[in-house]
């Protein structure tokens, strides 16, 4: 827009040897930066400077160059900036190397569609991917973009807007029985007899049950003490605080002594190895 003098206020436009206008302007961060293109009339430059003026006043311009930051090199190190559980980190690795860098790994961000996404998400399913996995990686790229938007500025929107993508398609899954629990534990190496029942009337998750030691269990009580989980993956194995330290309060739908005749059904080498 030119003031009362004929400057104008924002940018510059001049006329080039070759009769077409290029057009210049001050960014935001005080770097001055040319049109991507030349103009076939001053009109259409100075229109141009008018857009570029207005998508800085609405906070919506980008420095041109950080679009062309591909996708495939900024989700690495979004992962590895991320601060995750051995397995979370194990597991987003995975949705990418698998299911979204073929896809997506090779195009710049501002590149990335909400058609394209769709077009994506379609691909998976077609290629015999699971609603689940669908939606896991769909998660897991629209986080990778949620902070390319907001706290790095390099897109002004996400094209992950898709409802339900996101969702997982979940079915009742069949409960044992007190009778099955009980049977199944008969059925079960006399080593193993106690973990079918903790697993069953605690509501433990996994690696807690498996990194359970005897010293956690008050048999007086019926109190079973989680300080700690089983961690078994790729990257990391070992031990790790449990997500709750909470004591578990065990509500035994046989008397206590069902519990003592399993614990005592223990190898007396692995009770052993249990205490350690």
């Amino acid at each position: 827009m030119a003031n009362k003098t004929g400057h104008r206020r924002f940018g510059s436009v001049r006329r080039r040897r070759s009769g077409r206008w290029q057009a210049r302007y001050q960014g935001p961060d005080g770097l001055t930066r040319t049109a991507p293109r030349t103009f076939d009339s001053k009109r259409s430059a100075e229109q141009w400077l008018t857009l570029m003026e207005g998508r800085i006043l609405r906070g919506e311009w980008q420095p041109p160059e950080q679009s062309k930051i591909m996708f495939g090199g900024y989700a690495t190190h979004w992962v590895a900036d991320r601060r995750l559980e051995p397995r979370s980190r194990e597991l987003y690795a995975m949705l990418l190397r698998l299911h979204i860098m073929p896809w997506l790994g090779d195009l710049a961000l501002d590149r990335i569609t909400p058609p394209m996404v769709r077009s994506w998400r379609t691909d998976l399913l077609r290629q015999g991917r699971s609603e689940s996995t669908a939606a896991k990686s769909y998660r897991l790229l629209r986080a990778i973009l949620n902070t390319a938007v907001k706290d790095d500025r390099l897109l002004r929107e996400n094209p992950c807007r898709m409802r339900g993508f996101d969702k997982e398609p979940t079915s009742e899954r069949p409960t044992a029985s007190v009778d099955q629990v009980w049977r199944l534990a008969a059925l079960m190496p006399p080593r193993f007899r106690a973990l079918v029942i903790f697993a069953a009337f605690t509501g433990l998750r996994w690696g807690e049950l498996v990194a359970l030691r005897a010293r956690d269990v008050d048999l007086d009580t019926g109190v079973v003490h989680v300080v700690r989980s089983s961690l078994n993956c790729r990257t990391a194995n070992g031990f790790r605080v449990a997500r709750s330290q909470m004591p578990v309060s065990a509500q035994w739908p046989y008397p206590q002594c069902w519990l003592w005749w399993y614990a005592s059904t223990w190898p007396s080498s692995h009770r052993a190895i249990r205490r350690t």
